[in-house]
This record gives structure tokens, C-alpha cells and sequence, in this order.
């Protein structure tokens, strides 16, 4: 399974490259369109409200991972020669740019399923969207000033080798490496506590309604309204099960990382001897690189089965296109036919552009409702 290059031993395993570089095709291909896809069905909502906001930056950020691990496809079909990462640059900027996915992506989770949870034990308090809008966009340049302070300061330099499989930061400073190290292991590893916290409580809490919920059903809208909190809830938690699947290996990588650096031994329990090329070749490049990415590419899977509307979405944007020329054609058919009685209105006593608006508007609002309540997305 290793092989030789030019007289030298081999870090990594080809079979497992391919098999690596078809994921992360996979992920271009597939993810990144079905992303985009979902990203447009949430902007397109009409309501601005916290789980809209929620969606709409998972979709965009897992967009962006799935175009991000294009150059590292590249890098496992041939041979783990640098490919786009020859170039410092380019290294420079992906390596930022990746380094912000996993933990934004982290963070999202952590949000979203924090605030089911709140709400699901304090369904009368309201989560300002405008508060949720400043926590998101705070964080984000937070990271943005934690990755380029490194690089600003000549503490580090993002690298690739071809043992790694992708660049990764080189610090010069070893103070700062220690720093990014418990960075990591608080931003990116712990957040999977309070994450698998709050699904458990969350399933309690939906479990032990389930009865009243039925009972409900009986009596008319109360039983949808709480149907569709249901429906919400479960959307959540398996959006979560599937990040800490995922993520189940990061938090393992990075407790075994802070111990081989903070520990009394500086032993690696993954590889006492040093000897394991498997673990050098793969353990990074698996959890910090193809979870994160895998992790993207099935998000809209999960929309796809859950959301009826999503399913629909692309003839439904079609569709009402064709149904809105439909109807203004309609309209102006039928005031041009009574212009002469009621010049500029129709039989609505209304003028033709704002009877359109009117309808149209109306019926995107009543579909936004119908989606909250198919979907079952909101908190």
C-alpha cells in the first residue's frame, strides 16, 4: 500500500489520496450547487427572522468550504505535488480562509442548536435577530483578526508539505503556538459538549410533549403550531447528530495534539512510537480537512429530506415566474378592456401595476407562512 517515489519512502497511500481527492470532487460537484441552491431558497424568504439568518449563513459558509477543497482535490490526484499551493501566496490566503470554516461552522452549530434549546424551555422569550446579526458578524471578524495577526506579525506562515497534505501554519513563535493549541482545543474541540447538551435536552423536552402535541392535532391550530416547532426541533437535531459525527474525530485530534504538547510525557496516544505513517499522513488531513468538508456537502441532504418547500424550490421560482406574467397579462387584458369605462382602473377599481403588486405580494407572504409551517424551520 506504500509505495517509493524516487528512491524515497512514501508518507502517504495512493489508493487513499484518490479515494480522498474523489470526496473532495464530490464536494466541488455536488456540494457546492446544492448549497447554492439552498443559500437562494433562504434569501429568498420573505421573513427576516433568526432562523432565516441561521440558515443563510450555514449555507453560505458550507458554499464556501465546498469550493475551498478544490485545490487540495488537485493535490491528492497527482501525487501530492503542491499544485496551486507552489504558490506563497495563494498558500497564505487558503490556509486563512480554511482555517475560518471549521470554526465558524462550529460556532453556527453551537448557535442554532443553543437557541432551539431556549426556546424549546422558554417558548415566550424572543431572540432579537438584529442581536443574533451582531453575535455572527463579531465572531467572524474575530477569527478573521485571529488568523491574519499571525501572519501580519511574521509569526507564522502557512506551508505545504507533502506529508501534510495541505498547507498549514508553520509558527516561529513558539509562545504562539502554544496559544493557537488551547485556542483550538476551546473554540473547536469543546463546543461539542454544550452542543451534544443541548440535543439531549431538546429530545427530552420534544419527547415528553409528543402526547399534548397529538391531543392538539384534534383541536385545530394550536396542534400545527406546535407540530411544526416539532418538525424544527428534529431539522436541528439531526443537522447536529451530523456535526458531531463529524466532529467526534476533531475533538479527539485536538485533546491528543494539547497532550502531546502540555503533557508530562509528550506522549501521542494515537502513536506511542512515532512510528505510524497513518497517522502523519492522514490524521489532520482526515478530521481538520475531509470532515469539515463532508460535513458541508451533506447539510443540504438533511434540507432536501426535511423541508418540503426545498425540494420544490427550483420549480417553484420557475413556476411563479410564469404565473406572475400570467396574471399581469391578465390584469392588463382586463383593464384595457374597461379603460374606456374607468379610464386607468380595473374592475377593482384599482390601478393595473398596483392590483399585481397587491396579489402578488399577498400570496408571497401566505406561501412564506406555509413555509414556516411545511419546513418547520423556525425557533
Amino acid at each position: 500500500m506504500w509505495k517509493w517515489k524516487d528512491g524515497a519512502e512514501l508518507w502517504y497511500s495512493p489508493p487513499v489520496d484518490s479515494l480522498l481527492g474523489a470526496l473532495c470532487l464530490t464536494c466541488l460537484l455536488v456540494g457546492t450547487p446544492s448549497n447554492l441552491t439552498a443559500l437562494i431558497y433562504f434569501s429568498k424568504k420573505r421573513s427576516r427572522d433568526t432562523p432565516t439568518l441561521l440558515y443563510v449563513t450555514i449555507t453560505l459558509t458550507d458554499t464556501v468550504t465546498c469550493v475551498l477543497v478544490t485545490p487540495v482535490a488537485i493535490t491528492m490526484f497527482s501525487g501530492r505535488d503542491p499544485g496551486w499551493f507552489s504558490n506563497s501566496t495563494f498558500c497564505n490566503m487558503w490556509g486563512m480562509l480554511w482555517e475560518i470554516q471549521p470554526y465558524y461552522s462550529v460556532f453556527l452549530v453551537f448557535m442554532l442548536t443553543v437557541l432551539r434549546t431556549v426556546s424549546l424551555v422558554k417558548p415566550l422569550l424572543v431572540t432579537k435577530t438584529r442581536h443574533v446579526l451582531a453575535v455572527l458578524v463579531g465572531y467572524y471578524l474575530f477569527l478573521v483578526i485571529r488568523f491574519t495577526a499571525g501572519l501580519a506579525g511574521d509569526l507564522g506562515r502557512y506551508k505545504y508539505e507533502t506529508k501534510d497534505g495541505y498547507p498549514y501554519n508553520h509558527f516561529t513563535s513558539s509562545w504562539f503556538s502554544q496559544w493557537d493549541i488551547i485556542a483550538g482545543v476551546v473554540l473547536l474541540a469543546f463546543p461539542i459538549i454544550p452542543v451534544a447538551v443541548s440535543c439531549v435536552m431538546s429530545v427530552y423536552i420534544v419527547r415528553s410533549s409528543v402526547a399534548a402535541c397529538q391531543e392538539d392535532l384534534t383541536r385545530g391550530s394550536r396542534g400545527r403550531g406546535r407540530n411544526s416547532k416539532h418538525r424544527a426541533t428534529t431539522t436541528i437535531l439531526l443537522l447536529t447528530t451530523i456535526y458531531i459525527v463529524f466532529n467526534i474525530p476533531v475533538f479527539i485530534n485536538y485533546i491528543r495534539l494539547a497532550i502531546i504538547v502540555f503533557g508530562p510525557t509528550h506522549t501521542d496516544f494515537l502513536n506511542p512510537d512515532g512510528n505510524s505513517r497513518f497517522v502523519h499522513a492522514y490524521s489532520w488531513l482526515f478530521t481538520y480537512i475531509m470532515s469539515v468538508a463532508l460535513n458541508a456537502l451533506v447539510n443540504p441532504i438533511v434540507y432536501f429530506f426535511r423541508m418540503v418547500r426545498f425540494r420544490q424550490s427550483i420549480k417553484n421560482i420557475w413556476v411563479c415566474k410564469l404565473d406572475s406574467r400570467h396574471l399581469e397579462s391578465s390584469v392588463t387584458v382586463v383593464s384595457n378592456r374597461i379603460a374606456p369605462v374607468l379610464p386607468g382602473k380595473d374592475h377593482l377599481g384599482l390601478t393595473s401595476p398596483s392590483a399585481v403588486g397587491f396579489v402578488i405580494e399577498n400570496c408571497s407572504r401566505l406561501e412564506d407562512v406555509t413555509d414556516r409551517e411545511v419546513d418547520g424551520h423556525d425557533l
